[in-house]
Order: structure tokens, then sequence, then C-alpha cells
């Protein structure tokens, strides 16, 4: 996987068949997670591989397939996405709840 990734974001053609597949995949789940949730706040991308390729992200067809959905489109092209590149996002978001929290019950 490690090689196939390298070799794609070098240039590699071929290679780069395999990530772009990837991404068509997730911007269709994440499309139809988007309709299922009725998520007009946005979706975030988080963990994972995808900080690690964002540019090639953002240029594959995740964006086309993420709104190809029939007469829905035009509800999906209006929801933001976002991808989250901290190390730990999971980590940073339990300590600020837990921040909140601590703040509410000490006032």
């Amino acid at each position: 996987a490690a090689a196939v990734s390298a070799a794609a974001l070098a240039g590699d053609a071929g290679a780069a068949a395999v990530p772009e597949q990837f991404c068509g995949w997730l911007g269709r789940v994440a499309g139809n997670h988007a309709l299922t949730l009725g998520a007009r706040g946005g979706v975030y991308l988080a963990g994972g591989i995808l900080p690690h390729f964002a540019a090639f992200l953002q240029g594959s067809s995740f964006a086309r397939c993420f709104v190809d959905k029939g007469v829905m489109s035009d509800y999906l092209a209006d929801i933001p996405v976002w991808l989250a590149t901290a190390e730990q996002p999971g980590l940073l978001g339990a300590g600020l709840a837990l921040q909140a929290w601590s703040e509410r019950s000490s006032a």
C-alpha cells in the first residue's frame, strides 16, 4: 500500500488509479451518509490516510461522487466538506469537551 501510494503521489498514472477509486468510493459513501443524517452543517473527514494525500483528494472525483445523487444533487452541493488534519482530532475534541464540562460544573 505504501509503495502504491508513493507512486501515485509521484505521478504514476497506473498507481494513481487506486487512490482515485478510493476517493470516488469515499465520496459516494460520504454523500449517502450526509443524505441519511441530514448533515446540512457539513461533513468532516478525519483520520486514516486522508491527511497524507489531501491535495490528491481535492483533485479527485470525491466531490463529483459526493453530490452525484440524482434529484438530491442540489441538496448535497450546498453541504460543506472539511478535512481534519490534526494528529489526534478525537483526543483534541475529547479534551475540549472535558474542559467545557469542567467549566460548567465549577460555575
